[in-house]
């Protein structure tokens, strides 16, 4: 899974915790392209002044139109000349945090998609918050606090103003498609069960899991190109043949330098458009369960490695998707009456 800078650094802090922050602060770790360390104004409040939402407007609005970035709340940065770094744990750190997700859709405009807040805990409510902005495709983002309505950008360890030449390259580039793999299970439930009324105490049923390509972007897609890396070791779910979609120009199943793995291609023909919001199926894959064990969880979980490539759009490459059992199962059940024509 090839994470973005940002949101590596997003994960470690998330799965590390305050042991983290803490070889940080004796380390002297230094703010850069993707981080960025705040003290709260007022640390024994959980209240953001303004001073906090200033900051957290114009983060949001550099990191977004940069290459995403992190804030942890609760660390004195050391102004120049400075080498000493301070933890400063804020009282209260939960409802802060809370403030902040509210506040996030009001210190910018537009609005930032994807802000996450975390918490990490030194004693009980008190402790450091992390912000994780990620790059937006849909840039630029003004801040939107009253003293600060401009638009910023990340540069070294400091959010600077963008210069209007720059203002006038992201407005003309900022209808993009934005496509991301999404997935769908539907239960194939034939004629003659129909009829009969006959859900349930028949065996083994079929159903089929597709595996889509979105466009969550605002602006049509073209020449979308999803290849996906599997393990045929999983008998559960078999890649289907007959995958005849004039739009879509299938290549052949083959072995793949990742062990293991078999490697096929999908690729969008010129005709072949993704609007925004909407979704086309690229691959369909059957899955055989027992309708009497769906509660059971019996379907397991289906994992596979995809690069996704399309005009305009930035490519993802070797990015991992895990599909839940569970999910798939409780979709099965909720659609055990559906009929789809096998």
């Amino acid at each position: 899974m090839v994470l973005k800078a940002s949101e590596s650094i997003f994960e470690e802090i998330r799965k590390q915790g305050l042991p983290l922050i803490d070889r940080w602060i004796a380390e002297g770790y230094r703010e850069d392209l993707h981080l960025d360390f705040k003290r709260k104004a007022n640390p024994d409040s959980h209240y953001p002044d303004e001073n906090d939402k200033k900051n957290y407007a114009k983060a949001l609005s550099g990191f977004a139109n940069s290459d995403g970035g992190v804030i942890i709340w609760g660390v004195d940065a050391p102004g120049v000349g400075k080498g000493v770094r301070e933890k400063m744990p804020i009282k209260g750190i939960q409802h802060f945090m809370e403030h902040l997700d509210s506040l996030a859709s009001r210190m910018v405009a537009p609005q930032v998609e994807g802000v996450v807040n975390h918490v990490i805990l030194e004693s009980d409510d008190i402790g450091y918050g992390v912000t994780w902005v990620p790059r937006s495709l849909t840039c630029p983002h003004r801040a939107e606090h009253h003293s600060s309505k401009k638009y910023y950008q990340r540069s070294g360890d400091s959010f600077v103003q963008l210069e209007h030449w720059q203002l006038e390259y992201m407005f003309g580039r900022r209808l993009v498609p934005d496509l991301k793999v999404t997935w769908e299970a539907i239960p194939l439930v034939d004629s003659r069960i129909l009829s009969e009324g006959l859900f349930r105490g028949r065996g083994k049923r079929r159903g089929v899991l597709k595996l889509q390509v979105q466009n969550k972007g605002r602006a049509i897609s073209r020449y979308g190109c999803l290849r996906i890396y599997f393990k045929p070791a999983n008998k559960s779910f078999s890649l289907l043949t007959d995958r005849n979609h004039k739009m879509i120009n299938y290549g052949s199943a083959e072995s793949s330098s990742h062990y293991e793995f078999v490697e096929v291609t999908a690729r969008a023909n010129p005709g072949l458009v993704i609007y925004p919001s909407d979704r086309v199926t690229f691959f369909k894959f059957e899955v055989e369960y027992d309708p009497d064990k769906l509660t059971e969880l019996n379907i397991p979980n289906f994992s596979f490695f995809y690069d996704l490539f399309g005009e305009n759009f930035e490519g993802i490459i070797g990015q991992k998707m895990v599909i839940p059992g569970d999910a798939i199962s409780r979709r099965f059940a909720g659609l055990q009456k559906t009929v789809i024509d096998p």
